[in-house]
């Protein structure tokens, strides 16, 4: 597990988003405004790192960098809602590990995700009635 200070500067990166690193606001899971399209948003995050090289999802960091600040939810919460995305959402299922890691200013959800050990992955498409 990463400390604080690494995750700083791993985020600190000129070329943040590479291959193995993807930064995601924790807002698209703590905001209830288009609530599926940001699970879709997640599970593409995380199916396109399993078919790659696997690699780490943060989530609480911007695009741009910026940390979103002090996580004031339920850590559990957040932890059994991607569980949920990745049983229901992604074919296979991803086998992850997450950790939710504080600083004195902001804290983050630090989730690794392996590479894919057989067939890719793929997002489930709801299916249209």
């Amino acid at each position: 597990m990463l400390s604080s200070k690494e995750i700083e500067e791993l985020v600190s990166i000129r070329d943040k988003e590479k291959n193995n690193l993807e930064l995601k606001s924790i807002r698209i899971i703590t905001e209830p405004s288009g609530k599926k399209d940001q699970a879709k948003q997640l599970a593409y995050g995380m199916v396109g790192l399993a078919n790659k090289n696997g690699g780490r999802l943060i989530l609480g960091v911007n695009d741009d960098g910026a940390f979103d600040g002090k996580f004031l939810g339920n850590t559990d919460d957040i932890k059994e809602y991607i569980h949920n995305i990745c049983r229901d959402k992604i074919s296979p299922i991803i086998e992850f590990e997450i950790h939710f890691i504080e600083s004195a200013s902001w804290d983050v959800f630090l989730i690794y995700i392996p590479k894919r050990r057989n067939i890719p992955h793929a997002y489930i498409m709801e299916s249209i009635s």
